[in-house]
């Protein structure tokens, strides 16, 4: 029983993130039009140790399996957030006393502990399950973690962890792109969290958008009963400011489509190492791209003009200023042409 839970709704924990919590964000989804990558954790324990890892309870399993079974179902993807809450750090790694953690003993019960989530997860969804996305227990990891990740999740590609972080305090910030020691690993770092809207911080998220064109958002669902998450805030008040952000985005981004983070990381693979050149001669633009691969999306800004035509793909006028345009192409050639209007022609 939670207070907050049960002044609200006058029921257990359980029947509101069953019956009031997940309908809600599913509606949310459909009417934003979201997709939803979750990560699981197995059992809320401080067991580190090979040894104190006991059975975990059929009900947490059930609860388990339905909740993933409907992420499936809605479109969404499973990763990893850990066997339990406690980061991949040892002795010394960070202040456990005033984080609430514990060390782990060693690489090989981090291991155990990985292979007990794995285990659970191909009982649940079957053995052909893959899991592709790790999020770090409070953003916290260190290589020797990571490098046990990698180890022990042979289909593991994404730390998905955040962008702004303290790594003298264990966070495990980091920029956006393949991985300078683990290079199967990609980096997509989140950029905004929680249910609760702040003016100040969709600036920060507009700016992300705008220089790295993906954003991804990150809730807790305990975020609902926790005092300084839920800025003491109702679920129905939250609800609300979370569907205003996510609207917010979508009027000011409209041209944002819904992926999963596996997805990402293909069309991230995709230009990652594209290189670009282009020339201007009169009202053309010629552009060319050496290690260009399959079909992908780019911005384009006009200065004093605007596109009139592209010689493949499409083109779509985004943002407006008085002196230029923002355009988002879909490139579908690696020599593209882009024709200009006369200048005389613009409004």
């Amino acid at each position: 029983i939670n207070k907050v839970i049960q002044d609200e709704y006058q029921m257990s924990t359980r029947d509101f993130y069953k019956q009031i919590w997940w309908k809600d964000m599913l509606e949310i989804a459909k009417h934003r039009n979201l997709i939803y990558s979750g990560f699981i954790i197995i059992d809320y324990n401080n067991a580190v140790r090979k040894e104190d890892m006991k059975e975990v309870s059929q009900i947490t399993l059930e609860d388990l399996d339905i909740e993933g079974r409907e992420l499936f179902l809605h479109g969404g993807e499973i990763g990893i957030h850990g066997y339990n809450h406690n980061p991949l750090v040892f002795d010394g790694d960070i202040d456990f006393a005033a984080l609430s953690y514990h060390p782990w003993r060693s690489k090989e019960d981090m291991a155990a502990g990985m292979n007990q989530l794995l285990m659970y997860v191909k009982k649940m969804f079957g053995k052909k399950i893959k899991l592709y996305v790790y999020v770090p227990p409070s953003n916290i990891l260190k290589e020797e973690g990571k490098a046990t990740l990698v180890k022990n999740y042979p289909d593991l590609n994404v730390i998905a962890s955040v962008f702004y972080g303290d790594s003298d305090r264990g966070a495990y910030a980091s920029e956006i792109g393949r991985d300078k020691t683990i290079p199967k690993l990609f980096n997509f770092p989140r950029f905004s969290s929680g249910f609760y809207y702040e003016k100040d911080e969709m600036w920060s998220l507009f700016n992300a958008i705008a220089i790295y064109g993906y954003w991804t958002h990150f809730v807790h669902p305990d975020d609902v009963i926790s005092n300084d998450r839920s800025m003491n805030k109702s679920w129905s008040e939250l609800k609300q400011e979370f569907d205003k952000l996510i609207g917010e985005v979508e009027a000011n981004h409209p041209y944002l489509e819904p992926i999963i983070t596996s997805e990402l990381t293909q069309r991230y693979i995709n230009i990652e190492d594209l290189k670009i050149q282009s020339e201007k001669r009169e009202n053309k633009i010629y552009i060319g791209m050496e290690n260009y691969r399959e079909p992908f999306y780019m911005t384009i800004r006009i200065r004093n003009n605007s596109i009139k035509n592209i010689s493949s793909g499409t083109f779509k006028e985004i943002y407006d200023t008085e002196d230029s345009k923002v355009y988002l192409l879909h490139v579908e050639n690696p020599d593209l042409i882009i024709t200009l209007g006369e200048k005389n022609e613009q409004k």
